[in-house]
């Protein structure tokens, strides 16, 4: 009878030891395919998103202040893009840029002044004066970082927002080229770039 149980363990160790050895392989290569599908999902540029001059988020002429209708389109149709970003790809950092045509901004700007009195000027409360395109831009990036904001940073935790400007210099193609003082609506736009700050941020399974 012991020789039965004896032969019986000898016949079994085998294929336990590559079941064991099966299970390991499995596990491994479950961790291998994790890895590689965060570094490729790190490595990979997030979306650019465009709010392009149109009906839908449009300003008014020499205006940065949102109207209902650009509130709107903002948040059923660019924030649920914004908020599967910085989940999907690890991204932590949003980059808010205005871009303007070329038509001269004749006005005295009071940007400066606005700015020293901190969130007052950063929220865009009083009177606030572009003085030039760049500052058009600028304010413009602002007003949507705000709206953005309000509709992103309470899910989503240490958002970092950064507004630009690139006044009228840029064009759609991502090149310099020569500014005309025209009505050029395809330059008018506001760009929603990702970028990532921390080292420790990843992306989810999306």
């Amino acid at each position: 009878m012991r020789g039965l149980h004896s032969s019986r363990r000898e016949y079994e160790a085998p294929w336990l030891s590559f079941t064991d050895l099966l299970s390991n392989s499995l596990i491994l290569l479950s961790l291998i395919l994790v890895f590689t599908t965060i570094s490729r999902t790190l490595n990979e540029k997030p979306p650019v998103i465009q709010l392009p001059d149109n009906d839908k988020f449009r300003f008014s002429s020499g205006g940065y202040r949102l109207s209902p209708t650009f509130l709107a389109a903002l948040e059923s149709e660019k924030v649920p893009i914004i908020k599967k970003t910085l989940a999907c790809y690890g991204v932590d950092t949003i980059e808010i840029i205005g871009h303007t045509d070329g038509q001269p901004n004749s006005n005295l700007s009071n940007l400066d002044t606005a700015f020293l009195s901190g969130e007052k000027g950063m929220s865009l409360a009083g009177s606030m004066r572009a003085g030039s395109n760049v500052d058009l831009g600028l304010l413009r990036a602002i007003s949507v970082k705000r709206a953005i904001e309000r509709k992103v940073s309470t899910t989503e935790n240490d958002v970092i927002y950064r507004v630009y400007s690139a006044g009228s210099m840029i064009n759609t193609d991502g090149r310099m080229v020569a500014v005309r003082n025209q009505d050029q609506r395809d330059r008018r736009r506001i760009e929603i770039r990702f970028t990532r700050s921390r080292q420790t941020t990843f992306p989810k399974a999306c």
